[in-house]
């Protein structure tokens, strides 16, 4: 089966550090970060944020448990949730701190 040589797309130059704090070591994961417009839509009410979130290799994150320190772009964040594609990538769901 051809497998995908995933280091290359995530290295790329739009790709950003991630660093996740697990049982006190600090681990680096490269990857693509966004802040998605996310619509709460509840009833007549519709309270608008946004999502953050990290794509990288599931390999790098499949160990990862929420509430996961994390820091991108200096900006303290947690992991909620970890969501594998099934394609060896993963979206990692974060919170603001």
């Amino acid at each position: 089966m051809f497998q995908e040589n995933l280091d290359v797309f995530f290295s790329s130059l739009d790709s950003v550090e991630a660093t996740f704090t697990v049982d006190g070591e600090s681990r680096v994961v490269r990857g693509f970060f966004d802040e998605s417009f996310f619509d709460q839509s509840i009833g007549e009410i519709v309270p608008a944020s946004v999502q953050p979130r990290f794509s990288c290799k599931l390999s790098d994150v499949a160990d990862i448990k929420s509430e996961t320190p994390v820091t991108l772009n200096g900006k303290p964040y947690s992991v909620v949730q970890v969501w594998p594609d099934g394609a060896g990538t993963a979206t990692v769901h974060l919170a603001y701190e």
